[in-house]
């Protein structure tokens, strides 16, 4: 069997695995929750970061930076590569942590205007959680960068199982913390699961050779295409 069906067949298994885990994960929440005013404070939190991420930073990872990057790449420019994903890197840190900075700082009219229906109660639940969930928006960026960054370097295996590390921590929560720490404990789960996606990855990006930098150089020419190309976006 040579690498390429290897590589295919070790990713369809890990995202059947993950589709496993996930519906395992949401079984488990759904026998400590039920259809408690808790499980909708947590879910509507929980969507908040999610959302945002896939419509902004997420497709701006999609749209632009794996496309520049891969063309560094080809060119057989490494440097250029480098130089231009660490200043990516560091300047999607940058833009999502001061939106997730912003977000907890108007958690209160975010949660209203997303959850009108609420009582004063669990709006203010629903506000907590959003609070503890909101630096998530960090971690997938990261996350989601090296990700891309890995794949254009042919290494698709680790990728492929960071959904299994985060549904991990939060079926290990749920079994064994809940009863002790409730629903703001699952928030905290939830973000230590989103943060491990990062963290599970470096050893793969030590292993190709990339060594982040803090680099923020808007100057740079891949920086000024990705601006380009987000503007569709």
């Amino acid at each position: 069997m040579n690498k390429a069906v290897k590589t295919v067949s070790f990713i369809a298994f890990a995202t059947l695995l993950a589709k496993a885990m996930g519906m395992l994960r949401d079984i488990i929440l759904a026998q400590a929750y039920g259809t408690s005013a808790l499980l909708d404070a947590y879910m509507a939190a929980s969507r908040i970061p999610v959302l945002f991420f896939d419509f902004t930073l997420g497709a701006a990872i999609i749209s632009t930076f794996i496309p520049v990057y891969n063309r560094y790449l080809q060119l057989e420019e490494h440097d250029k590569a480098n130089d231009f994903a660490n200043s990516f890197i560091t300047l999607v840190f940058i833009i999502s942590l001061f939106f997730a900075i912003l977000g907890m700082l108007f958690s209160n009219l975010i949660v209203g205007i997303t959850a009108p229906g609420f009582a004063p109660g669990i709006r203010l639940i629903t506000s907590k959680l959003l609070i503890i969930m909101l630096p998530s928006i960090v971690f997938t960026t990261l996350a989601y960068s090296v990700v891309g960054i890995l794949q254009s370097k042919g290494e698709y295996n680790i990728p492929a199982i960071i959904s299994l590390v985060s549904n991990a921590v939060v079926i290990f929560y749920l079994v064994f913390l809940n009863q002790r720490y409730s629903i703001l404990g699952l928030a905290v789960a939830m973000l230590i699961g989103w943060g491990i996606q990062v963290f599970v990855q470096v050893p793969s990006l030590i292993k190709k050779k990339f060594r982040y930098k803090f680099i923020l150089d808007i100057k740079n020419e891949g920086i000024k295409d990705v601006f380009v190309l987000s503007v569709p976006v």
